[in-house]
């Protein structure tokens, strides 16, 4: 997993949240400025999850992870919580296109309810090792 680490010098300036699914325990590390959350043990990633708000945040996260070629071989599922309107769901749809077009296997859906508890349980749902996320948006994800 060389490009984790690649990807902490990456985005420590950045506007994403990656955190990885697991036990979190002291040797643990934690980036408050941008939060990066990486649990002590390792387990390798197959499968992420994308919580999309079609925020700019997202938008840029799309990018850095068709660019970087980051999740290239994963199995990914895009989830935009909440009642999302026209325009959101054409954000979805596009953004679901474009890492279909970069190569990766991608699902999505919309799911009602409260972001917090419906991205938590969706990790799990979709036997996610990886969450990915914007970080900076004023969206329903970021008032969580």
């Amino acid at each position: 997993m060389n490009r984790l680490v690649e990807i902490n010098t990456n985005i420590v300036e950045g506007d994403f949240i990656i955190a990885l699914n697991g036990d979190l325990d002291a040797s643990s590390s934690v980036l408050l400025d941008d939060i990066i959350l990486a649990a002590g043990s390792y387990r390798p990633i197959r499968r992420f999850l994308f919580a999309y708000d079609g925020g700019k945040s997202a938008a840029a996260a799309i990018g850095f992870l068709i660019e970087t070629g980051l999740l290239n071989g994963l199995e990914g599922h895009v989830l935009l919580v909440g009642q999302p309107s026209d325009t959101e769901r054409t954000h979805l749809a596009d953004a679901t296109w474009r890492l279909r077009a970069a190569g990766l296997s991608i699902t999505d859906s919309v799911r009602a309810g409260d972001p917090a508890p419906v991205v938590v349980d969706a990790v799990a749902s979709e036997g996610a090792d990886l969450l990915v996320m914007g970080a900076y948006g004023h969206s329903r994800i970021r008032t969580a």
